[in-house]
């Protein structure tokens, strides 16, 4: 009996170090590049900052598109006085580029998508 009481705690001890591994751990990374359309804070219990890239191609020096715009939403771990926020904040309506990280899961208190921006650059 004692055994089998063993193996049952080590296999919960496994399958919680599994989980807790694919949380923590991201799936991807990479960067996407668009419009910077929106950045709000928003949740009732839990504020966190959600935005949308409106990722368009461009062809040429004018801008114009060439393909419908596709909007990607994403979310922004980070306090309001963070970097990140300061700089999403100032390219908005800008051409820009994201990096990211995508997680297998996302928890509540985090955000509302699986991609989670860590840093924004402008795109000449």
């Amino acid at each position: 009996m004692r055994k089998i009481i063993l193996a049952g705690i080590a296999i919960l001890i496994l399958a919680a170090g599994i989980f807790a591994y694919l949380l923590i751990r991201p799936y991807s990374t990479g960067s996407r590049v668009g419009t910077l359309v929106k950045l709000s804070k928003k949740g009732l219990f839990f504020k966190t900052w959600e935005g949308e890239l409106n990722m368009a191609m461009v062809v040429g020096e004018t801008g114009s598109a060439s393909a419908p715009a596709k909007p990607w939403f994403f979310s922004v771990n980070a306090d309001d006085d963070d970097q990140i926020i300061k700089d999403l904040d100032a390219l908005q309506g800008k051409r820009v580029r994201l990096f990211y990280e995508e997680y297998l899961w996302k928890l509540f208190w985090n955000g509302d998508t699986k991609y989670f921006v860590y840093k924004a650059e402008l795109v000449k």
